[in-house]
């Protein structure tokens, strides 16, 4: 048997003795490129839903099986599929409408068709027998499968029956004499009463905030809604046209208090969907409103608890930085805090971190933090504070200790002090040693400061001594805020040496002084040590390296003339001259580089003579 051109909807009818129960037949389809679709069914009907092509032709088979076991394919039948699309729903379930969809939402959908640029639907209305068109304005562009009355022209009522049917078109704007033949003819009929609103949003028991709607499923077919909020001062209902979603800032600032419970419910209602006196709620029946499930919810604002700081000592005092931090409560939108005389924030999280800034938290005060849950974002719609106190720690004198007491620097220790960062160190010149030089002797008296992060670290010092050190911890890295600073601990006397040993070539930065050379090995090194060393490498060629050389050039000169002047051999002697040559021009190329930099110098402005100390050019 062989069908043509047969709406594209199929359902393929077993003709025939059925199996027993338990029993299922299976039924196959010779898809295009001889792909095989294999299907089971318990009943002698399987309908291909949005599984088939438009224009095309298709065999297919059946057979029964019982378990496992199945009996041969019976004779394959052919047909195939028309141009029309395929509709899906509402689902006609005989193709006829005795057996229509009832209640059916208002959404159309079919399943596409092959070539499609767009689709014509032809939407009737059922009046007694008759059907009257209901024009739509506007075509649908393919991919585009379904009408959606609720979020189009909203022409589909509530109680009434309908028909529908949909073609393919080959362009956008094609006439419909030019399109493919139409689908079935499908009938459904819509609700008679309003449904009750459901999924209430947010759910029951939440606490909610300014940014919160209240929304819910309602009927497609409603007008509006009437929207009932209940709590201790307040018990209104609210007209809500043509949505089912209600903000609460439109309530908020005349009805609702923070920290505070309501209950909430919603019914459907019928009517004009333009204002809200044209709403009717009440059920014709019984004259009464039918009203959704009650849904509890409680406006945010509570204080917050359970608030904490950090760090603290064992006596409960804190540290800067300071964190405060509390709970996180339900439904807060923001909060805000405020430390009297310090800060003022709003803050979308529950922490604040306060630093050593302006204006500063000082040392040894109380404050008192108050915080404040916030039902908007911006900390302007606030309910009760909770009060909490702390006070500041203040930086007790550290316990300092030094070690490896030798110029050019030695090490200091400390205690770690609750809040201090940084610490600074105040180095006192009491006494300078006998043999100390003038400069030092100088400086006794002189104080100098060195501020270390953490705590310990290396002390420059220049002179050997007596010494006083105190120390103090400070809240920030550079101590340079007296707000910031904590006590002095008390005098360490500190004995400082020279490193005793071979002073080498550099002239500077070196545990201990050379008395034979007219500077200070032990200063730190600048840019006047460059030529300092410059120097030393000169004298060292010139007076130890030089004279050295030229003996060594001696003592071989006359062994080559003791041995052989007698033997008439005079290769040796020319070797002996040729080294002389080149040890002269060594010594001259020496002391022109010494005058050349010393004529250099003169010319850019130091005060030297022609053989002067041109290597001290000051510091």
């Amino acid at each position: 048997m062989r069908f043509t051109y047969y709406p594209i909807l199929i359902s393929l009818t077993i003709v025939g003795t059925f199996l027993s129960m338990g029993a299922s037949a299976q039924s196959i389809v010779d898809l295009p490129g001889d792909q095989l679709q294999l299907q089971t069914t318990s009943t002698p009907q399987y309908l291909f839903r949005c599984a088939l092509s438009t224009d095309r032709s298709y065999q297919w088979q059946v057979r029964a099986c019982a378990g496992d076991t199945c009996s041969s394919w019976a004779t394959g039948q052919q047909f195939t599929t028309s141009h029309a699309p395929e509709v899906a729903s509402p689902y006609d379930a005989d193709w006829q409408s005795k057996e229509k969809m009832k209640n059916a939402a208002a959404v159309l959908d079919w399943c596409p068709a092959e070539g499609a640029v767009s689709y014509l639907l032809e939407l009737y209305q059922k009046t007694g027998a008759a059907f009257n068109k209901v024009v739509l304005p506007e075509r649908f562009i393919a991919p585009n499968t379904i009408y959606d009355d609720d979020r189009g022209w909203q022409e589909i009522k509530k109680a009434t029956s309908y028909g529908w049917q949909v073609t393919a078109c080959p362009g956008i704007n094609t006439p419909k004499e030019g399109c493919g033949p139409f689908s079935q003819f499908w009938e459904f009929d819509t609700g008679v009463k309003l449904r009750l609103p459901t999924n209430l949003i947010p759910p029951d028991g939440s606490v909610v905030n300014l940014s919160t709607s209240l929304s819910w499923l309602g009927d497609r077919y409603a007008a509006g809604y009437l929207l009932h909020i209940q709590g201790t001062v307040i018990n209104q209902e609210i007209p809500v046209v043509r949505s089912t979603d209600f903000p609460l800032n439109k309530i908020w600032k005349d009805w609702l208090a923070l920290d505070a419970p309501y209950n909430w419910r919603v019914a459907s209602c019928e009517g004009s969907a333009t204002s809200t006196t044209g709403l009717v709620c009440e059920e014709e029946t019984t004259g009464q409103v039918q009203w959704s499930a009650v849904n509890s919810l409680r406006t945010t604002g509570a204080p917050p608890t359970n608030v904490r700081f950090e760090p603290t000592n064992a006596q409960g005092q804190i540290a800067i930085p300071l964190t405060i931090s509390w709970d996180d409560m339900p439904g807060a939108a923001s909060y805000r805090i405020e430390v009297r005389g310090v800060k003022y924030a709003v803050l979308r999280e529950p922490k604040l971190t306060l630093y050593f800034e302006p204006p500063f938290l000082q040392q040894g005060q109380s404050y008192i933090a108050l915080i404040r849950t916030c039902a908007d974002e911006d900390g302007l719609v606030c309910g009760l504070s909770t009060g909490a106190s702390f006070t500041v720690a203040p930086l007790e004198p550290p316990a300092i200790t030094a070690e490896n007491l030798f110029i050019p620097s030695f090490g200091v220790k400390t205690n770690e002090v609750f809040g201090a960062s940084a610490y600074q160190y105040q180095l006192r010149y009491e006494s300078a040693n006998p043999e100390e030089t003038d400069a030092c002797k100088a400086s006794v008296g002189s104080v100098t400061e060195t501020t270390i992060v953490g705590g310990d670290g290396p002390i420059s010092v220049r002179c050997a001594g007596q010494y006083s050190l105190q120390g103090r911890g400070c809240i920030e890295n550079t101590c340079a805020e007296p707000l910031g600073w904590g006590q002095w601990s008390g005098p360490l006397s500190l004995t400082i040496q020279e490193q005793r040993g071979a002073t080498g070539l550099i002239p500077c930065g070196r545990g201990a002084n050379n008395p034979s050379t007219p500077w200070d090995e032990r200063e730190s090194c600048g840019v006047k040590h460059i030529f300092l060393l410059i120097k030393i490498i000169l004298d060292f060629l010139m007076f130890r390296l030089a004279p050295l050389a030229l003996a060594a050039l001696a003592l071989y000169s006359g062994v080559i003339f003791y041995f052989a002047l007698p033997m008439g051999v005079t290769t040796p002697v020319v070797k002996v001259k040729s080294l002389w040559r080149a040890a002269g021009i060594g010594l001259l190329i020496i002391f022109f580089a010494w005058l050349i930099i010393n004529t250099f110098l003169g010319f850019v402005g130091f005060n030297i003579g022609v053989f002067g100390n041109w290597y001290e050019i000051g510091s």
